[in-house]
């Protein structure tokens, strides 16, 4: 296919002079080969240059609103230990990995029933129109997302802000990158009960939370928004 080729667009359907690409022939084994293969290759022309660089294959949360308001928030994972090699998943459990880190979640779903995901993409509305779209990944997607919406709804920050305060890592109550919070902060903690645990950079990088949200203003619409530091190279925006 020559590049060229992609400039010349309808509506919906770039017009391919050597490739057909009719609603039938996308069908086909060929064609879908043909496609995967100019994606491979970077040169699919709906590819977006974000995803024609070299990239880590992981986790990804998006936050889409329009220019009317309306708000969409999806979360893509294959899901693995380490995200795994193949992406491919038999009712919501991967292959060949097996899910091989969830067999609690497994056991309670029960034979035949499908295995449910737990990531958090979250849409907040207000009288019915949605006022904070977000989402995470990361090893600690649940504790960094619970702090980041606990900043924002309970103490009025703004989402940036919001999501540079000093939160808590992974999944033991009290584990906190070092350096990251007030000494007297976490004395203050351990006085209430709760023991706090500092652990290495280098420790919290498998136990960290990464956040993306928009927010919208109820009464001017105005959308602001925040993502976790040092992936701002990975999003296109907010």
């Amino acid at each position: 296919m020559e590049i060229a080729a992609c400039q010349k667009l309808t509506w919906l359907w770039p017009e391919f002079t050597e490739r057909d690409l009719s609603p039938n022939s996308r069908a086909t084994k060929q064609t879908s080969a043909w496609i995967w293969q100019q994606m491979q290759n970077g040169k699919w022309c709906w590819l977006p240059d974000t995803m024609k660089q070299n990239r880590p294959s992981h986790t990804d949360a998006l936050v889409v609103v329009d220019h009317w308001g309306n708000m969409a928030v999806v979360n893509h994972t294959i899901n693995t230990v380490l995200w795994g090699n193949t992406g491919i998943f038999v009712d919501a459990v991967s292959i060949p990995d097996s899910a091989a880190f969830q067999g609690s979640d497994i056991a309670r779903a029960g034979p035949g029933n499908r295995l449910p995901i737990g990531m958090n993409p979250l849409i907040l509305l207000r009288d019915g129109k949605p006022v904070l779209g977000s989402s995470a990944t990361g090893g600690g997607l649940h504790a960094k997302h619970l702090q980041v919406l606990a900043n924002i709804l309970d103490f009025g920050m703004d989402p940036q802000t919001a999501l540079d305060t000093p939160a808590f890592v992974g999944w033991d109550a009290g584990t906190v990158e070092e350096d990251t919070f007030d000494p007297n902060v976490l004395d203050g903690v351990s006085q209430f009960g709760m023991r706090a645990k500092p652990i290495s950079s280098k420790e919290a990088s498998m136990a960290r939370g990464y956040w993306v949200g928009i927010q919208i203003d109820p009464a001017s619409r105005r959308m602001t928004g925040g993502v976790a530091r040092g992936l701002e190279g990975q999003v296109a925006g907010y």
